[in-house]
């Protein structure tokens, strides 16, 4: 019994751990929402522009790394900045500043522009100088499926929800803004996030603020959450809480998104694709739920053309994991089973016997001696039972009986015996054993 409740520990313990390794959390990936690669090139012997990228992408992950949320810098005619959503923690927006970088280098290795966002940060380079000029192309534009439940909601709340926001991005240096508030009946809250790089000015700021929210008007004016991100700013609108909690703010409960739209937009690009915007992962024995959004990138292709590829949080090697364990843990309970039915079943069937005549009889005349006692039966110990059988040994082994194992014995007197070993497998009962 010891040894099972030790294998069962075991085998959660294993399983959790691999379940740690293989499951990134929040904490150690940022969450991808899309890439584009512009002008693309051949690079020669002769030319040093990968170098000079590689040189400018490491100077903006240095920066992030030095508790800097915004940063732009220049590497030999290489433009790039990097912008971390103005909620997130200093250590939140470094390690999406490394990650993007690694990310644009490998995704755009052969572009000469990127950019490529996070839901924490958003990271582009060219070889055109765009610093204090706005830019609403390329943009992402994505949305929840579902629509409003209320008309008053579409018509006025998230538009005053929204403006709101961009009065108080006006008034900071940050350029950034999010809150949350009451919807029209009180019954659910949503929230708003309003953003612009800060290389560019606030007059700028409030015109890349305007050209969004018309698109959204477009696109999302009845859905229940959206977002669109542009270069140089990003607007968002939810029913569930996806930044830092304000100090006044009343937070609901769990809100899961349903399924997003999301198109990328340039001035010769268009590209539709519905995709699932969370999973609900079950893992490591015991229930966790937890929302992790699927990944999706929009790449461009040759001649102009998009391919779309979703790349989604693989559970395969948690479920091969799971499955070895749980092989594993059967074979051994298994094993252990065997062993335990292979043994005699001698206490159940003194147990069997309790308050019966017969077992006073056996007792006594066991205690007697190994002999017959002139009644129905003979009586041995155990002891010159295991020493006429070597203890069972397999070498003694005749066969199996309707009890179980049939052992050859010889007794000290030399008499050669038959012993039937009962095993907790026999289906035979109390008085055919009698009749044996």
């Amino acid at each position: 019994m010891v040894f099972f409740h030790n294998s069962r520990v075991s085998v959660l313990l294993l399983l959790f751990t691999a379940c740690a390794i293989i499951i990134p959390t929040n904490s150690q990936l940022p969450i991808y929402n899309s890439h584009v690669c512009l002008d693309p090139y051949n690079e020669t012997s002769n030319d040093s522009y990968g170098s000079n990228l590689t040189t400018l992408l490491g100077s903006l992950s240095d920066k992030a790394s030095q508790n800097i949320s915004f940063y732009n810098d220049t590497s030999n005619g290489i433009y790039g900045l990097f912008l971390c959503r103005g909620d997130v923690s200093i250590d939140t927006c470094k390690r999406c500043v490394r990650y993007a970088s690694q990310n644009i280098a490998s995704r755009c290795s052969s572009n000469r522009s990127a950019i490529i966002w996070f839901d924490e940060c958003m990271l582009r380079y060219s070889n055109i100088n765009f610093f204090g000029k706005e830019e609403t192309l390329p943009r992402l534009l994505m949305w929840n499926v579902e629509n409003q439940t209320s008309n008053d909601e579409t018509n006025f709340e998230t538009p005053s929800l929204m403006y709101g926001l961009m009065e108080g991005v006006s008034v900071t240096d940050l350029l950034f803004k999010a809150n949350s508030r009451p919807g029209v009946d009180g019954s659910e809250i949503e929230y708003g996030l309003v953003q612009c790089t800060r290389d560019i000015t606030v007059s700028s700021c409030n015109h890349c603020f305007d050209v969004l929210m018309k698109e959204a008007d477009k696109c999302c004016k009845v859905k229940k959450g959206w977002r669109i991100l542009a270069p140089s700013c990003n607007i968002r609108f939810e029913k569930y809480p996806f930044f830092a909690p304000q100090p006044s703010a009343t937070v609901p409960s769990q809100h899961v998104p349903g399924t997003f739209m999301n198109i990328i937009e340039s001035s010769s690009l268009h590209s539709y694709n519905n995709v699932p915007a969370y999973l609900l992962m079950y893992y490591c024995c015991k229930i966790f739920k937890a929302n992790l959004p699927l990944h999706w990138m929009m790449e461009p292709g040759k001649g102009g053309k998009n391919t779309t590829k979703i790349v989604i949080i693989s559970v395969s090697s948690i479920a091969v994991v799971a499955a070895l364990l749980g092989l594993w843990y059967y074979l051994s309970c298994a094993r252990r089973k065997r062993q335990e039915e292979g043994e005699t079943s001698e206490i159940i069937l003194l147990q069997n016997w309790k308050g019966s005549p017969s077992v006073h009889t056996m007792d006594r005349n066991m205690h007697a001696g190994d002999h017959d006692n002139s009644g129905e039966m003979h009586y041995y110990s155990l002891d010159t039972i295991q020493t006429a059988t070597s203890n069972f040994s397999d070498a003694n082994k005749l066969g199996e009986g309707g009890f179980g194992p049939v052992y050859k014995g010889q007794l000290s007197s030399g008499k050669e015996i038959a012993v039937k070993r009962l095993s907790i497998k026999s289906k035979q009962g109390l008085e055919e054993f009698k009749n044996e």
